[in-house]
């Protein structure tokens, strides 16, 4: 895992349906995932904070992928990165607005 951590505020987004990235890569991949946050699981998982969601790299390139904030999940597998159970089965599990509205870098 890589983790990045600033001071940097960015906008309100809990009005928006999801972030938006670029990303260059050699060939696909489907091990990415990026995170919001850092709050407490919310299924007693002991280890993981904040929400996950897949960055699926499709091929060779640069890329633009949009990733819903439906497809993030507070509840995923620390070992791995892959979500145990989305958001779109369980909305407890969703990214909430008051993290939308406060994201850092």
């Amino acid at each position: 895992f890589v983790k990045i951590v600033g001071t940097k505020s960015f906008p309100n987004i809990a009005g928006c349906g999801g972030i938006e990235i670029t990303m260059e890569s050699d060939h696909g991949y489907d091990g990415y995932y990026i995170a919001i946050g850092s709050h407490p699981p919310s299924l007693g998982n002991p280890f993981p904070y904040g929400w996950l969601a897949p960055i699926p790299i499709s091929g060779p390139g640069k890329n633009v992928y949009n990733i819903p904030f439906a497809e993030f999940s507070n509840y995923w597998d620390y070992a791995t990165g892959k979500i145990i159970t989305p958001c779109s089965a369980d909305p407890s599990l969703c990214v909430t607005s008051d993290v939308l509205s406060n994201i850092q870098f």
